[in-house]
This record gives structure tokens, sequence and C-alpha cells, in this order.
């Protein structure tokens, strides 16, 4: 605490000492010693867990709602497919009806969802909306279970692998849209696959009984990733709302001290004692902040000790789709694999980054450290993204150089890979240049684009992670936000 020279001087023994001036230092130090006592408790109120609990559930039905207009498009466009290719070998008055009752969910799916921007998205509440995405969540699931028993093409095997692929990449792609709340995915993937698994297993024969338990291994798959997600969803939303309370509670211990120090100041004569006192006030405030860090530290410790159970489904599920698409000969059945497959890579590519955060916040990357040649990266980035930039009409180049550079080979291509993908990205005309310049005892490396540019206020913003400029709509297909937070 700073001491004016008043202060210091009032301190001092008075030569012409005597018995009032003594009782009025007295009677002052005496005053300010019973200010600093009754400014010294800090009450830090205790979050209510229950409103806690209550915050993670209107996260988790934010997160499924969020999605819904590219659910209903998927869902429509698959039916609709559906439809075209049956239309030969079923009933056009139960292929109508069936129609009907799918476009009147997706009806109700989105009434529900202008309801809920209008009213609950802010508001805090989410039991009646969760209860509400459930219903829809069943509704779909019931229609496509349906079709997998019903609309089932007996005769006609193309038929029946189209059916087979449309029900199982929808109940992939629900991994994505409605795991953040298990019984909304539950309520439309168990209904979904398992008349369909029941259904092919009765057609008899080898080939079908081996499809029908492929389509159970690959519920179980479905369902054990959906609740991976959201356990991991959960946990990190509580552990954000932690280092939220955790953070509002030093705040007012931050207030109550800066409090505290203005009265010391003002009680002179009380010196060491309010001293003491403020330096047990910012200990205590340097706890809550450790306290603080550490629990953002065990939430980036778990994602990262959480990618081999993320990856094992994911992994799993990708073989699936490929063994399938290696199997498919007709061209409309491929279409359908091949975007499973794209659906699949995408989620994959997503926990990837996901990952990479959460190691590098956990402190568990290390670089590898070593003497190598830079060529071979510049090669590699030539070879990647000389395509991409020439189906945008740009002009790509990279001086090829042969320096030998000590860094970590794998780290240092990732943060050129996610500039140079940035560049091409934002650039619609003109080109990117990659260039190498040694600056005395080190290589600078330079990447270069004609693109949009970046607005001075923002050059710090955007390597935070999911910040990203001229994206609100957060199109997936324009990253993450997350390549130069890596």
């Amino acid at each position: 605490m700073p001491i004016t020279n008043a202060s210091q001087k009032s301190l001092l023994p008075d030569s012409s000492d005597n018995k009032d001036s003594t009782s009025e230092r007295e009677t002052a130090a005496s005053a300010a010693t019973e200010n600093s006592a009754r400014a010294t408790p800090i009450a830090v109120p205790i979050p209510d867990r229950t409103t806690r609990e209550q915050r993670i559930l209107a996260e988790q039905v934010r997160a499924i709602y969020r999605p819904t207009y590219s659910i209903v498009v998927a869902h429509a466009l698959a039916a609709g497919l559906l439809l075209i290719v049956l239309s030969a070998s079923l009933s056009h008055a139960l292929m109508l009806g069936w129609a009907a009752f799918m476009g009147a969910v997706l009806a109700t799916y989105l009434w529900w969802y202008h309801q809920y921007n209008r009213t609950a998205r802010h508001a805090g509440t989410g039991v009646v909306w969760a209860r509400r995405r459930v219903i829809v969540g069943l509704g779909l699931g019931v229609a496509w279970g349906f079709a997998g028993a019903v609309l089932f093409p007996v005769g006609d095997i193309p038929g029946q692998a189209l059916l087979s692929m449309v029900i199982v990449g929808i109940a992939a792609g629900s991994l994505a849209s409605s795991a953040s709340y298990l019984p909304a995915n539950y309520a439309m993937v168990i209904p979904m696959l398992v008349p369909l698994t029941i259904r092919t297993a009765l057609v008899g024969g080898p080939q079908h009984l081996i499809t029908a338990l492929l389509l159970l291994i690959a519920l179980g798959f479905i369902l054990s990733g959906a609740r991976i997600i959201n356990r991991i969803l959960v946990d990190s939303l509580r552990i954000r709302f932690e280092n939220m309370d955790l953070v509002d509670a030093l705040t007012a211990q931050k207030a109550e001290a800066e409090k505290a120090r203005l009265e010391a100041e003002a009680a002179h004569l009380a010196k060491s004692h309010l001293v003491e006192e403020l330096t047990e006030q910012k200990a205590r405030a340097e706890k809550a902040r450790q306290t603080a860090e550490a629990a953002n530290q065990a939430k980036s410790r778990f994602l990262a000790a959480a990618s081999h159970d993320l990856r094992q489904p994911l992994h799993a599920l990708g073989l699936f789709a490929g063994a399938l698409t290696e199997k498919i000969q007709y061209p409309e059945v491929r279409y359908i694999v091949n975007n499973i497959n794209a659906s699949v890579e995408a989620l994959e590519a997503l926990f990837n980054e996901l990952l990479d955060i959460s190691k590098l916040d956990a402190g568990i990357i290390e670089p590898n450290m070593c003497h190598y040649s830079i060529g071979g990266t510049l090669q590699r980035l030539q070879t990647d993204y000389q395509p991409r930039a020439a189906g945008k009409g740009l002009k790509f180049r990279i001086r090829p150089s042969d320096q030998t550079v000590r860094s970590d080979p794998i780290l240092l291509e990732r943060i050129l890979r996610n500039l140079v993908a940035n560049a091409v990205r934002y650039t619609n005309s003109g080109g990117v240049l990659v260039v190498c310049r040694r600056r005395g005892r080190h290589l600078r490396v330079e990447v270069r684009d004609s693109g949009i540019g970046i607005p001075p206020e923002q050059r710090e913003k955007i390597f935070e992670e999911f910040y990203q400029l001229g994206n609100p709509e957060r199109d997936r297909n324009k990253g993450l936000g997350l390549g130069l937070a890596i």
C-alpha cells in the first residue's frame, strides 16, 4: 500500500510530545483498526446447482434446435429420392400416405422451431422444448421405421440397398444434430433402425442375414457414439459454467479487495495491520484464479483423453460405409453412399480440430524438434492446394527452397496448411504466393494473397477460437474458426 509523506511523518515521534497529541494518535489508530477489521470478511456467493443444471439443459436445447433447417432439408430430400426410386414397385396410395405423415412431422418441427426462436431462445428454459424435440425425433423415427418395415421392396435388391443406405445415413447424421440431447437421439434412431433390421432378417438368406447383422452393429455404434458425444458436451458445459461462476466470484473478491484498499489508505495509522489484510485478500483472489485455470485445464485434459473413445466409433462407421461403397453398383445408390462418407469425413475433421485445441490447452503436445529440409513441405503444399486454387481460377505459386530448418515438421506444416487454406478460401481473384526468405540465422516463410484482407481492429480477434470473419451463418464449408487458434 502506498504511503504518503504526510502519513510517514504522522508515525514519527513529535519533539514536543505531549499527552494531547498522544491521545489523538491513539484514538485515530483505534478507529482505523476497527474499520479495517470490519472490511476483512469477503462473502462469495455459491451458485445453485439446480440453476447450473438448468443452464446446461438450455444449452443442450439450443444445440438440438440450431440445425433445424438442414435437418428438414435432409429428410425431405431423402424421402423424395426414396419415393422416386420405389414408385414403380410400391402402392402409390401407401407411399402418398407415408409422404403426408413425413411432411406433417417436418412441418410441426419447423413450427415449433419458429416458436422456440420467438419465445424461449433467450429465456433460459428448456424442459418443454426438449420434450417437443423428443416428440419430433420420435415422429421421424416412426416414419423411417415404417418405411423400413412396410415400404421394403422384397424383390427389388437395388431398392432394398437404397432404402438401407438412406435410413443408415439419416441415423448416422443424427450424431451431429441430436446427440447433444440423448432422449431426442434415442427416440429417433431406435425406431428408425430396428424395424428395418427385423424386416431385412425376415427375408431370409445369408446375404440378408449378414445385412441385418451389419445394421444391428451400426445401431450399436451410433448409440455408443451419441452417448460419448453427449457426455463430452455435458461435461464441457458443466466445466464452462463452473468457470464462469468462479470468474464471478473472483470479480466479487477483487471488488471487495479494492474497497478494503481504499479504506486502508484512509487509515494511515493502521498501516501494518491493513497491509496484512490486503495481502490475505490478494492470496484468496489468486487462489480463486488458480482454481478457475485448473478447472479449464481439467476440461482440456478430459477432451484430449477422450480422443480415442471418440475416434473409435467414427472410424468404425467410416469402415462400414467404405465397405458398402465397394459393393454398390448402381449410380443412384452410390451417390447416397458417397454422401454418407462425406458426412463421416466432415464429422471426423470437426472432432480432430476440437481435440487438437484441447490438447494444446492441456499442454500435452510437445514439439519434436529436428533438422530437415523445408523443400518437402513446400512440395506437399503445392500438390494439395494447386488444384483447389485452379478450381477457383487463381494463380498458385510456391517458390522452391532447399533450406534446412530446425523445427517440428508436423506442427510447422500444420501451421502453413492453415494459412494457405485461408488464403485460397478468402481469395476470389488474383493468386496466392508462398515464399521463403533468409533473414540471418532464421528462415522467414511468407504466405501472400490478393484476398479480401483483414481489418486492423480484427487482427487480434481472429486468433481466438471459433472466431470467423464473413461467416455469420456459421457455414461449415468455410471452416470452424479453429485454424488460426491452433
